[in-house]
């Protein structure tokens, strides 16, 4: 939480349920934040510590819960005196999460906004994966063929080369199930691609 390049996942799991690399997306928007609360439920027990400014307010602290079920909550607030708006952009929010459901294929995420009265929400999931993103890209276009060309692979790609499937002339560079709008490999007409990691599950349309 605290402390940057502390990623490195490397195993051989960890990419099945993760994006990122190198580990200093919650380390910055800790230290960005004025104040960020973390509880991350597991094997019966609820840790829990508070943050300001990336700094902790005190040790973490774990206790006993009967709760089923494991996950993690995390609630930031942006720092008014770095950033000059902390307003967010339900649009972009919701369109990035989209992205995000469409790369992750059967898992459900929702947006809701407790800013407006009529609490405006989204749900995203997508059992096709990207399958269903190319054909999300493809809506009021006409496609070479139909339906998308689609594989998956457990493992790992000896030669570590990034696959690309070629349609039509939109690029959409995905990496470690990841939007990236500055690709640091640009290959034209692409419809979408991804860049295997050492291990883990390698998913191309």
């Amino acid at each position: 939480m605290t402390t940057l390049h502390a990623g490195g996942k490397f195993d051989n799991s960890s990419y099945k349920v993760s994006g990122g690399l190198h580990g200093v997306g919650v380390s910055v928007v800790n230290a960005l934040s004025s104040r960020l609360s973390v509880r991350i439920h597991k094997n019966g027990v609820l840790c829990s510590q508070e943050y300001q400014r990336g700094i902790p307010q005190s040790p973490p602290v774990e206790s006993v819960t009967d709760q089923e079920g494991t996950g993690t909550y995390i609630h930031f607030v942006p720092d008014d005196d770095i950033f000059e708006t902390t307003d967010f952009s339900f649009d972009i929010l919701a369109k990035r999460l989209r992205e995000l459901a469409f790369l992750n294929s059967g898992l459900s995420i929702s947006i809701i906004d407790r800013r407006s009265s009529d609490g405006k929400k989204k749900e995203f999931r997508y059992e096709g994966g990207i399958t269903s993103f190319v054909g999300y890209l493809n809506e009021n276009k006409h496609p070479l063929h139909e339906p998308p060309v689609h594989f998956t692979r457990e493992g790992v790609l000896e030669d570590g080369s990034f696959v690309s499937q070629m349609f039509r002339c939109s690029t959409i560079p995905v990496i470690r199930r990841m939007y990236s709008v500055s690709p640091t490999t640009s290959t034209p007409s692409t419809a979408a691609r991804t860049s295997p990691v050492p291990r883990g599950t390698h998913q191309v349309s």
